[in-house]
């Protein structure tokens, strides 16, 4: 009894919401947090008298004043790292737009060189991945059009050919590149990508076909989904299951406990397996 007790007074002191001086303090906290004024405007606005308004007053104050010589000093230096440095820092700051414009001013001829280091590594390169690569740091580079209107050469040759190719990744896609491009140096690589498809595929079908079960003619399946033996595997199943079912047809025509048992001998995975024990369990019930 004083157990239940201590439980019903324990539930009740969860269930009590939180009190408004909880509910401030909360509040405060959440405020003290945030590192921002506005945020400590909003709270003197819920609460303009409560115990925290004045340190409330006092942080909007020490913030205001940190911002300022932030910007003073970002202006003195005039580098692209102190605009940075303000903006990320005072992101509520009232000069935060102006900050990253003369950021971006200042930044402007470092990207530029940084634009022009990347395409020209590109074009000596000269490959589609790299100028992919290119693209996706500088899609509004000066040397974007230069490098799109290469990679729609490249897309129409061995090359593209092979990156699609490798993309796809199926034993069809490397067949169907040799075909198209026999003396492409990419051939190569295809014809050992193909031989060592070919050697697991062989081994996981060997392995399938060993057991012999719907399970691992499956597995087999679902791995290789286009092995060289996708058809047998999927021959493997049928027969399984049609021989299961026949199994079952046997059995249910004798209708005895020998000859469920057997069923459950004979096919250990089969489908009626359930239905098998449960005839035994409701023959053995009758016999008593």
């Amino acid at each position: 009894m004083l157990m239940a007790a201590s439980l019903v007074a324990l539930v009740a002191a969860c269930a009590t919401p939180p009190t408004p001086e909880e509910l401030e303090a909360q509040a405060w906290t959440a405020a003290q947090g945030s590192n921002n004024p506005r945020i400590y405007q909003s709270f003197l606005q819920t609460y303009p008298e409560g115990p925290y308004a004045g340190d409330a007053r006092a942080e909007i104050e020490r913030l205001m004043e940190q911002e300022r010589a932030a910007w003073t000093e970002a202006r003195r230096l005039n580098t692209e790292y102190a605009y940075n440095l303000y903006a990320d820092t005072f992101s509520w700051g009232a000069n935060v737009s102006e900050a990253r414009s003369r950021r971006d001013v200042l930044a402007a001829p470092r990207l530029a060189a940084e634009e022009r280091a990347a395409w020209d590594e590109a074009a000596e390169i000269d490959r589609i991945e790299h100028y992919e690569g290119f693209l996706n740091r500088w899609p509004a580079g000066a040397h974007a059009a230069d490098a799109r209107e290469r990679l729609d050469y490249l897309w129409t040759t061995d090359e593209g050919a092979w990156i699609r190719t490798r993309r796809l990744n199926s034993p069809g896609a490397y067949a169907d590149f040799i075909y198209a491009y026999p003396q492409s140096p990419y051939a190569t690589d295809a014809r050992g990508i193909l031989d060592e498809f070919r050697r697991q595929d062989e081994y996981a079908w060997s392995s399938a076909r060993r057991r012999h079960t719907v399970r691992d003619y499956e597995r087999y399946l679902r791995d290789y989904p286009d092995g060289l033996h996708r058809r047998d595997a999927e021959r493997g199943i049928y027969q399984i299951r049609a021989e299961d079912r026949n199994a079952w047809d046997r059995a249910a025509r004798r209708d005895t406990i020998d000859a469920y048992e057997f069923y459950l001998s004979a096919q250990p995975d089969g489908d009626y397996r359930d239905d098998a024990r449960r005839r035994i369990n409701q023959l053995r019930d009758a016999q008593t």
